[in-house]
């Protein structure tokens, strides 16, 4: 979603008419109509078929593999268990019954098809960092594009070419490589977020507010559809044209409800000071005990109109198993000034994983353990502020006094957002709430699993609390993904007005 994986169902809008939607399904495809209506998105991430998958039906798929020379790997492989790895435990039994890594759109193509002819579902694996497990499955096949990693620069055109695979660290490592000081890429804070996964969600970076969302910046989309067919799809096709209304579809909602994308074009852009330098600061605050005093300040800061040039997240930072464990405020900024502090390309090299290397490390294999996510949309106007302050700092007192000493942290962070996405209406691209200023999240990690049972409840009264806050009552960011919410709310949640749209294009 993070979804930050780019996970699919395989159905694609085509050039055919309006009935070519259906036509291109796999044959045994559930009817989803009778469960959810009229639903441009499903609840589950990947290929739903009907009939039994068994040992004949693997055989087969691996015989094909292995005559069209694509890698694929079965359970006690090496490779197998390097795939399926999960820094959760929730997805910790989570076992699909091949994996399969292409190196080519030619060898997704061929998955696509063999996978339909043989009724047998798929799951895409980009870059592993979706928060409800959207690139895991119990089943099937999973596709992992990690051997899909090409990157291509062209600066005549100050465009950059990616596989679907390539993570965010090779791209931007790439153009720290090329010396191109001044130049930077809209994407994920993480070097380890997949490209795709992040721009097919909308995408909320650290230059989000002065270029505008991730997807804001993609010009050229390349998807194999459920037919295996290869479609690229342009910002510059006619928005009213198939291609054109596809193209919307993927800037927000296209992680994983079109195809299976290979390739993306994203515009290098120029940042705005003539020293060509990024100014980056990581500051931690202890809260004074006087709560009045905290909140007056912290409402002060959120409701701030910064200018578009600065960039600070803000996370609430509560880990019980220190010796003295009190809640922290950590402030991450980064700004374009005139005054220097690194060139661009060091900044894109290192520092912007150094900024976000807590999280990195307690998300990471080194720290494994249960985790649980949900987010929100914020405006930051003082009404809604005030409000959910007020409700962050009381249930997080409430929980560190019912669970001192406990090997468990809880993260609520808020992502500066606004600026220029703001300025682009809601229908501009698929992704919908680009009103919200703050893009929020509540992360939970604990270690015990006797602790499942309170934090689900803790995370179940925590974001009850804040979702009457967050736009329309009701958003939330599809790269930040609840895999627990209800099957009748999240297409409202993560597409808000888009979703009738949305419905149209899966219907060409």
């Amino acid at each position: 979603m993070k979804t930050r994986s780019s996970t699919t169902t395989l159905y694609a809008p085509t050039t055919k008419g309006r009935r070519a939607a259906s036509a291109s399904k796999p044959s045994g495809v559930k009817n989803t109509k009778q469960k959810r209506k009229a639903s441009p998105v499903f609840r589950t991430t990947h290929l739903e078929l009907k009939g039994k998958f068994n040992n004949d039906k693997i055989a087969d798929l691996v015989a094909v593999f292995q005559k069209a020379e694509i890698p694929v790997y079965g359970k006690g492989q090496c490779e197998f268990t390097s795939s399926i790895r999960h820094y959760n435990r929730l997805f910790r039994f989570s076992q699909p019954g091949l994996v399969v890594k292409p190196k080519t759109a030619a060898h997704v193509q061929q998955i696509v098809k063999a996978a339909k002819r043989l009724n047998f579902p798929l799951t895409i694996k980009n870059g592993a960092h979706s928060y409800s497990g959207g690139s895991t499955t119990y089943r099937g096949l999973l596709v992992d594009l990690a051997d899909m990693t090409k990157i291509q620069l062209d600066m005549d055109s100050k465009v950059m070419t990616i596989q679907a695979g390539a993570k965010w660290g090779h791209a931007t490592s790439e153009l720290s490589r090329s010396g191109l000081n001044g130049y930077v890429l809209n994407g994920g804070r993480w070097v380890t977020v997949g490209v795709s996964g992040f721009i097919l969600g909308g995408g909320i970076g650290p230059f989000t507010r002065s270029f505008g969302m991730g997807c804001d910046t993609l010009k050229e989309v390349t998807i194999v559809t459920a037919d295996g067919s290869l479609i690229t799809v342009k910002d510059t096709d006619n928005p009213h044209s198939p291609k054109g209304k596809l193209f919307w579809a993927l800037c927000g909602a296209g992680g994983g409800n079109f195809g299976v994308v290979v390739e993306l074009k994203v515009a290098v852009l120029k940042l705005q000071n003539k020293n060509e330098s990024v100014m980056s600061s990581r500051f931690v605050w202890s809260p004074p005990e006087d709560e009045a005093t905290f909140l007056s300040t912290m409402n002060r800061f959120y409701t701030t109109d910064f200018p578009d040039q600065l960039t600070i997240d803000s996370s609430w930072l509560l880990e019980l198993k220190r010796p003295k464990p009190e809640l922290n405020m950590r402030f991450l900024d980064l700004f374009f000034h005139k005054t220097i502090s690194e060139k661009s390309t060091l900044y894109l090299h290192e520092t912007d994983r150094d900024m976000w290397e807590e999280e990195t490390r307690r998300a990471g294999e080194e720290n494994p353990g249960w985790s649980i996510y949900s987010s929100f949309c914020f405006t930051n106007d003082r009404e809604t502020i005030e409000a959910v302050t007020a409700i962050a700092r009381r249930e997080l007192e409430d929980f560190q006094n019912k669970h001192k000493g406990s090997c468990i942290s809880v993260q609520f962070s808020f992502i500066h957002a606004g600026g220029k996405a703001c300025r682009k209406p809601d229908d501009a691209t698929a992704y919908p709430w680009r009103e919200a200023v703050y893009h929020a999240y509540i992360g939970i990690q604990w270690q015990s699993k006797w602790d499942s049972k309170d934090m689900r409840e803790f995370c179940n009264l925590f974001k009850s609390k804040l979702r009457p806050h967050s736009l329309k009552g009701e958003a939330m960011f599809a790269n930040f993904p609840d895999r627990n919410i209800r099957a009748d709310q999240h297409e409202r949640a993560y597409y808000g007005s888009n979703v009738t749209k949305l419905r149209e294009v899966r219907r060409l």
